[in-house]
């Protein structure tokens, strides 16, 4: 709701346009992991696996920014 001006209408193809996610009539599939083994991707992904220190803002731009861009999907 924005002031004086009423309301944004949200549907699927503002979000597409907007956040420029990809859009198809495949489900997207994902599987419930357990919190443990999220943490322990989340620490291997940043290389943080033995110590268990959460990674720092440059960390991840930089992953971001290389590996974690080549890595991403429709999923």
């Amino acid at each position: 709701m924005i002031p004086y001006r009423g309301r944004i209408k949200v549907d699927d193809q503002a979000v597409k346009r907007v956040l420029g996610l990809p859009m198809g009539p495949n489900p997207v599939v994902y599987e419930k992991k357990s919190y443990a083994d999220t943490f322990s991707e989340f620490y291997q992904v940043f290389g943080h696996d033995n110590d268990h220190k959460a990674p720092t803002f440059v960390e991840v731009d930089k992953w971001l920014s290389g590996e974690g861009k080549k890595s991403t999907d429709d999923k």
